[in-house]
């Protein structure tokens, strides 16, 4: 098994017009703000997003602007992040919804869009392996 460094190291090594990196041609996260039109927490959640990754180019913006849009992209709010086409940030019972969507920090603060830490924690590849695990 790889160590985390190796795989931060593979992250690192990302350049701005080769996002695609050594593994068969496909990239390596896809990223995907869903969000209603002019939400106000987008700018804050693409400069969080942006401090976390050099690459330029790899998060879709797509806006929602239906109730059955928001169920079949599942949106549970605005903004959601997907990475990869999961939210990261999933609630289970949560329903699709046009509304402002609230992520609480590790002190409980309710905010607009995940903090930097959580979204590091989201971005990370062995994360998202972990919550793969049983």
């Amino acid at each position: 098994m790889r160590s985390r460094y190796y795989w931060r190291s593979q992250l690192d090594a990302l350049h701005a017009d080769d996002i695609e990196g050594s593994w068969g041609g496909t990239p390596l996260m896809r990223l995907t703000i869903l969000h209603v039109p002019d939400c106000p927490n987008v700018a804050t959640l693409q400069d969080r997003i942006g401090r976390l990754i050099t690459a330029e180019g790899v998060v879709t913006l797509r806006v929602v602007d239906s109730a059955d849009l928001a169920a079949e992209v599942g949106m549970t709010g605005s903004p959601t992040l997907l990475v990869d086409g999961v939210d990261p940030f999933a609630e289970p019972g949560r329903s699709a919804s046009l509304s402002c969507r609230l992520y609480r920090d590790a002190a409980g603060r309710l905010a607009g869009s995940p903090s930097l830490a959580q979204l590091r924690h989201a971005l990370d590849p062995l994360a998202a392996i972990d919550r793969d695990e049983p």
